[in-house]
């Protein structure tokens, strides 16, 4: 059976272009330019942004087209790695390890961690506007399929919201959250399926 790095081989041009639209880790504030480098680069299969970038590709992105697609590509990537941020949080899940590796509120703190993924959020946003600016009608769409991603209605965000609301038992552990979940009426699983799971694979299919 192939491993992890057989099935999902380092692509290069995706990690360059994920540090080259970050902040500086050296540019004040250091720490918190540090801790959104940590997060981004501490390991990940970058499923979602290949997966944009395979259907870019097989709808004939190329030229102008195929940037723009890896600016929306960084982009997905960092909102996913900032859900992750949030979702490890002491007030979330409260998880001590993400990828083998401390989780960054472990390492910088609370308030740093949340600073970092909102920044990440942020960042996504301003890269996706950053696109070639003769496709400008094309970024814009982008940036309101991001919103509805991960906003409150149909997004990430939402799906979030939807955990505390559903799991009135006050589990906070991993584990007791998983199954917890699994013990909520299939409606309410699959719409929290599909806000917080669903949301992102649908945008790389789609933007």
């Amino acid at each position: 059976m192939a491993n992890t790095d057989e099935l999902f081989p380092v692509d290069k041009e995706l990690e360059q272009a994920l540090a080259a639209s970050l902040p500086s880790p050296d540019a004040p504030p250091e720490v918190l330019h540090r801790a959104m480098h940590r997060a981004v680069f501490s390991g990940g299969k970058r499923i979602r942004p290949r997966v944009l970038i395979a259907v870019a590709k097989a709808c004939g992105a190329q030229g102008p087209v195929s940037r723009l697609v890896m600016h929306a590509a960084c982009a997905i990537e960092y909102v996913h790695t900032a859900s992750l941020i949030h979702d490890d949080l002491p007030c979330f899940d409260d998880a001590a390890e993400r990828r083998g590796q401390p989780t960054l509120h472990r390492v910088v703190g609370e308030a740093m961690a949340v600073l970092a993924g909102d920044a990440l959020l942020a960042r996504a946003f301003e890269v996706l506007s950053d696109g070639p600016k003769n496709l400008s009608a094309r970024a814009l769409r982008l940036v309101n399929l991001f919103g509805r991603a991960t906003g409150t209605t149909h997004g990430i965000i939402g799906g979030q919201g939807l955990e505390e609301e559903l799991l009135q038992s006050g589990a906070r552990d991993p584990a007791s959250r998983s199954r917890a979940l699994l013990t909520l009426p299939p409606d309410d699983l699959d719409r929290y399926h599909a806000m917080k799971t669903v949301a992102l694979f649908r945008l790389a299919t789609s933007a």
